[in-house]
């Protein structure tokens, strides 16, 4: 029943209220998720958490005072976890290329109980240093980066554009940071 009256809340803020961007209490913690852009905001608003599988192993694994990179951080959620098992006792490297996307990055970096530990980066880490297209899907969650048109990936996902966008290798990151990956 609770799945369907959070349903019936997404269609009603989505469709009938018309917002942009509604504020839900997850299963962790609370996040502004995005009913504009398709993504993983829908899965979240309904069930309040997403993989719970990798949330098991995050919390198993990830101690205080580790640092954590996460590539391709979306809206948020990952670092919002790992920043809750830390609090203020590590730190987290969020990098997300999408401009949709690191726009409610940002947003959900200040909800958080602790953000002085999330430090984000718009921009994407790669094979190379420097800059590279990005193929930009319909829901925020499908982006790639890539070298050549992909006619297969467009036609499976959609696409609303491509943009150029900063990438730096795990190497130039972490030298750029000075910091060593813990997690």
């Amino acid at each position: 029943m609770k799945v369907f009256l959070r349903k019936v809340d997404w269609v009603i803020s989505k469709y009938l209220l018309r917002k942009n961007v509604i504020k839900r209490e997850l299963k962790e913690f609370e996040m502004y998720l995005d009913l504009k852009t398709p993504g993983i905001s829908k899965t979240l608003s309904i069930y309040r958490s997403r993989e719970d599988d990798m949330i098991d192993i995050i919390k198993t694994y990830l101690k205080k005072g580790m640092t954590v990179v996460d590539c391709g951080s979306n809206i948020g959620f990952y670092p919002l976890l790992s920043s809750n098992i830390l609090q203020s006792s590590g730190k987290i490297f969020a990098v997300e290329p999408d401009p949709r996307n690191f726009k409610m990055l940002l947003k959900n970096i200040q909800l958080s109980k602790y953000p002085d530990s999330i430090k984000p980066f718009e921009m994407a880490l790669s094979n190379n240093s420097g800059q590279q297209k990005m193929i930009v899907a319909n829901e925020s969650n499908l982006n790639k980066l890539s070298s050549s048109s992909d006619e297969k990936f467009s036609k499976r996902h959609g696409v609303q554009e491509e943009i150029t966008v900063k990438t730096l290798t795990i190497d130039d990151f972490c030298k750029q940071e000075n910091i060593k990956i813990d997690f």
